[in-house]
């Protein structure tokens, strides 16, 4: 009983002091999970700096862990690196594998594959700028971005407030902290260089891009950085109006209408699934281009459409990349297109803007002549993407087929040409429209863009919109920007740079000499012309020039000589055929039918006139306004520079392509 009595009040004791024992465990537990959240916190925002890890771009370069879903940064350096600068800079004492096991599930390790290699030149010399600053503690933005956003209203990027048009924020400067800029600071830049380059014991000069680490005052670095930011903030501008523009398309496209993204892939290298070594390291091995395609098309009216996207792609094995394949790789896809949308009227084509590809004087004449009568759209219009910034669906349809056929190749599959690659896909890809390209048509496309010698249109690369109408078919409407309020065939007054008036094809094949001379008031040396033109040239006894045809004699002016009478032989020989030549008087202009001053063959001879011809007299050269001239390149080379350029603001003058 009294055993009983004394365990009972030990029992209560020890109740007693037991709820003091766990209050003191669990006050020492919080007090260790506090310490471990702040060194996990430490840890993170350390690996969270822009100093140590980058953000990537991509909007599908996400991770997701238990529903949270974060944007994909990229480690600067090693983990094991990492440790020790978190160990020197914060001086917390942690283990690397704690260090290891707080690292944050969205900051991963860098893959060769996650290399950005196509970057804007443009953003990254000025984000390579505003880094440096940012870390110099005088810039509080650390991208070139951020800053173009603290100069817009409420931190937003639009139009307006970019062009320094906005009444409300064209006043906004960059807020810098200027108290001490007496300093050197580092940074670094994309530049091209000339550079000599030793080759088989000769020195040659070429030009490479490097990136190079440049010393300067954090003075000038500023002036440089302010310098730079009205351009970078109209590249901003081009690109969000570009990518409205084009989701503006697709969101309200009728099934009248149509748009066509088109861009070149690398160049595909044939295989083989077992290769000697000559083979694998020399240059025997054929490549194939590549040109691919996303077409968007609707079946009904906005509100209710449904876009529909479909892919193609064309292979040649001409590596060309110029207007005339281009040409040829489009022909089947339109035709595709034509069958995919019947009642296509209203094309729109997107491209990105490269000078030797889709932006030059050629392309835009094979716009007006010949995609529009193979698509026979009523209106066509070009946009094009702002430098750098051109990657889209397109890229993803010739990386699909480039993994497709490498996939092949290291199952023991050979493609060596452009017969495997078809045998290859054939049987693997399904949902891209592959087709092929041969040169049968490329010839007749040749001739067509060779017929007519154009002018570059001074302003090309400020050009985002080619607009065509078949209400105005030789008239092509040059926009600075994409606008779509404004039909084709006006001039828009939004975004106007110009228009570009097309010549007809038969207008310059039958240009002649003498009306070029007539118009230039200048007189052409024949010494050597019957060698080098396939007119045979030669003097009658009047002292006319001659193309083995009869001329009347040409009348005299009021200013020179009596006419001489014409010689009763309608047809002189030529120099070729006699023994000697009559002494040459005074050149004149030359005479002969414009239709055998043109072209490689030798026409027919025609009927002579049955008329004299009205005495030349000088005529003022008209001047064409933002246009191209018809016979421009028709002018002899030591005179070109009278004829009137193109009134454009741009002042470069490069021959574009």
């Amino acid at each position: 009983m009294r055993l009983s009595k004394r365990l009972d009040g030990l029992e209560k004791k020890l109740a007693k002091y037991r709820m003091r024992l766990l209050r003191l465990k669990r006050k020492k537990d919080d007090k260790t999970e506090n310490r471990r959240e702040a060194i996990r916190k430490q840890i993170t925002e350390f690996l969270l700096d822009d100093e140590n890890s980058r953000l990537t771009a991509g909007k599908k370069e996400t991770i997701t862990r238990r529903q949270v879903k974060k944007q994909i940064r990229l480690l600067n350096d090693s983990l094991f690196n990492l440790h020790k600068t978190f160990l020197n800079k914060t001086g917390v004492i942690v283990s690397y594998e704690t260090f290891r096991r707080c690292r944050p599930f969205w900051v991963v390790l860098p893959k060769a594959a996650s290399r950005n290699t196509c970057l804007c030149a443009l953003h990254a010399n000025n984000d390579f700028i505003a880094q440096a600053l940012h870390k110099a503690k005088i810039l509080p933005y650390s991208s070139a971005t951020d800053v173009a956003k603290s100069l817009c209203c409420n931190k937003i990027l639009s139009v307006s407030c970019l062009e320094r048009k906005c009444l409300q924020c064209r006043s906004k400067d960059i807020d810098i902290d200027s108290t001490d800029l007496s300093d050197t600071i580092i940074y670094q830049r994309w530049i091209t260089k000339n550079v000599t380059v030793t080759t088989r014991g000769q020195e040659k000069q070429c030009k490479k891009t490097i990136k190079e680490t440049v010393r300067t005052t954090q003075r000038l670095l500023i002036q440089v950085f302010r310098s730079n930011l009205p351009k970078f903030m109209q590249h901003l501008a081009n690109i969000i109006n570009q990518f409205k523009a084009v989701r503006f398309i697709k969101h309200n496209m009728s099934p009248s209408e149509g748009l066509l993204h088109i861009d070149f892939s690398e160049n595909y290298g044939c295989k083989y699934g077992e290769e000697v070594q000559s083979a694998h390291f020399g240059g025997s091995k054929a490549q194939l281009s590549l040109h691919t395609c996303v077409y968007y098309s609707s079946d009904s009216h906005p509100p209710e459409n449904r876009v529909k996207a479909t892919s193609f792609c064309t292979v040649s094995e001409n590596l060309r990349h110029d207007p005339v394949l281009i040409c040829a790789h489009l022909k089947p896809v339109i035709e595709k297109m034509k069958s995919l949308t019947p009642a296509l009227s209203f094309l729109h084509i997107l491209s990105d803007g490269p000078s030797t590809q889709y932006r030059n004087k050629t392309m835009f004449f094979m716009i007006a002549k010949y995609i529009s009568k193979i698509s026979q759209a009523d209106t066509i219009i070009w946009h094009f993407s702002e430098a750098g910034h051109g990657k889209g669906a397109p890229d993803g349809v010739g990386g699909c087929i480039k993994r497709v056929c490498d996939n092949a190749v290291a199952n023991g599959k050979d493609i060596t040409g452009i017969d495997g690659f078809f045998e290859c896909l054939k049987h693997n890809i399904k949902n891209i429209n592959i087709i092929r390209i041969d040169d049968e048509f490329v010839d007749e496309i040749q001739q067509l863009a060779a017929a007519c010698k154009l002018r570059p249109f001074r302003g090309t690369f400020q050009i985002h919109q080619i607009a065509w109408s078949k209400i105005k078919p030789d008239l092509l409407q040059a926009r600075r920007l994409s606008c779509i309020t404004c039909p084709a065939y006006v001039e828009c007054p939004h975004y106007k740079l110009g228009q570009i008036i097309m010549p007809s094809v038969t207008s310059l094949r039958t240009q002649s000499t003498r009306a070029h001379s007539e118009q230039l008031n200048y007189v052409p040396d024949l010494s050597n012309s019957a060698a080098s033109s396939p007119v045979r040239y030669s003097f009658d006894s009047t002292g006319h020039v001659s193309s083995g045809h009869s001329y009347p004699p040409r009348p005299a002016s009021s200013n020179s000589d009596p006419p001489r009478p014409a010689s009763s032989n309608s047809n002189p020989p030529s120099p070729a055929s006699s023994n000697s030549h009559p002494p040459r008087p005074t050149p004149s202009p030359l005479t002969p039918d414009a239709s055998t001053v043109t072209g490689p063959r030798t026409p027919p001879t025609p009927e002579p006139p049955t008329h004299i011809p009205e005495p030349l007299t000088p005529r003022k050269r008209p001047y064409f306004r933002n246009t191209f001239c018809d016979d421009s390149d028709l002018a002899p080379k030591k005179i070109k520079k009278n004829i009137a350029t193109l009134n454009i603001d741009d002042d470069s003058d490069e021959d574009i392509f």
